[in-house]
This record gives structure tokens, C-alpha cells and sequence, in this order.
């Protein structure tokens, strides 16, 4: 399992650092772009719109609804996991709960991603930064899905890892409120 989750975490590195070119020209096109983003960002100072705030926080709480759920099983399942209990058994507790929270993660980070091409500046850089520990915290929850659909039991240091994820992805959440709720 853990070879899973350095994988999985690998090829999420491996994803942000593709796409750069050392040459000036690649480097002048990112250079313009970053700057045409910044200045051209949603609302006053890079903030998101009325509009776009209101449609990100709705997309917010529907991934937290899911989230919150989600957690609830992996809390208990991981007791499940500690005690002695059947390969069939604890992939019964999961149930579909990790495919559920990968659905909305994926879901909250395509609309982080819309919302950042929206802002600038502070606004922009938080949502950035939330997107990246959500794409930690899904490809953990998958990895964890994908142990137990393989019919192996995760340990409790993976769904512990998970929440640790969960609490990153939460933390770098609380950024985008004072940097993109409109004036």
C-alpha cells in the first residue's frame, strides 16, 4: 500500500512539473500569460466576482457534504482495520465511500481550476495552492480505494495518512475566503 501511495504521489508531482521548456520563448509566454491572469482577475484586486464567489462556495459545500461522509466511514473502517476482521468485511465498510469523495474532490478541483483562471493575485495564488492539497487528498483516498478493491486491507497508517491529507487540503481551504470573497 504504501508503494501505491508514493506512486500515486509521484505521478502527481510528475503531472505539475510537466509542461516546462528552458526555452526564453516558453518562459516569455508563461511570463505574459501569468500577468494578462493577474490583472485581468474576477472582481476589485483579483477577488472573484460575486457570481463566481457564490458558485465556488456552493461547489465547496457539496464536496464538504460528501467529504464529511466520506470521513465518517474511513473513521470507522479504520476500526474495522485494527481488529480482525475479514478482507470482505472491511471492503463492506468502505463500501463506495472512496469512490464517492474521489467523485467530489475531482469535481471541487475542476471548479477550483475555473475559478483561478477567474481571479488574481492572492485570490488566484490560494486557489492554486488549495487545488494542489486536494490533488493530494484525492490521490490518497484513491489509493486507499484501491487497496480495498483489490481485496487487500489498508492499514490504519494509510487512513491516517488520508486524514492528515484531508487536514492539508482543509488548512490551504481556509486561504481563499479573505483572498477572493468580493468587497
Amino acid at each position: 500500500m504504501r508503494l501505491l501511495a508514493v506512486l500515486a504521489f509521484a505521478l502527481v508531482l510528475g503531472v505539475t512539473a510537466c509542461g516546462g521548456s528552458s526555452s526564453s520563448d516558453s518562459t516569455t509566454t508563461s511570463t505574459t500569460t501569468e500577468s494578462t491572469t493577474t490583472s485581468s482577475g474576477g472582481g476589485a484586486g483579483g477577488k472573484l466576482s460575486a457570481a463566481d464567489w457564490s458558485a465556488l462556495q456552493a461547489d465547496i459545500a457539496q464536496a464538504k457534504t460528501v467529504n464529511q461522509q466520506g470521513i465518517a466511514t474511513f473513521k470507522k473502517c479504520r476500526v474495522k482495520v485494527s481488529g480482525s476482521y475479514s478482507n470482505a468485511e472491511i471492503a463492506s465498510c468502505f463500501g463506495s465511500s472512496t469512490t464517492s469523495v474521489v467523485g467530489a474532490g475531482q469535481t471541487l478541483n475542476a471548479d477550483l481550476a475555473t475559478a483561478q483562471k477567474e481571479a488574481g493575485g492572492a485570490c488566484a495564488a490560494a486557489l492554486g495552492a488549495a487545488q494542489g492539497k486536494v490533488t493530494l487528498y484525492i490521490s490518497s483516498v484513491n489509493a486507499l480505494g484501491l487497496t480495498v478493491k483489490q481485496g487487500q486491507i489498508p492499514t490504519t497508517d494509510d487512513i491516517d495518512s488520508t486524514t492528515k491529507q484531508l487536514a492539508n487540503a482543509q488548512a490551504a481551504g481556509k486561504a481563499i475566503a479573505p483572498a477572493c470573497a468580493p468587497a
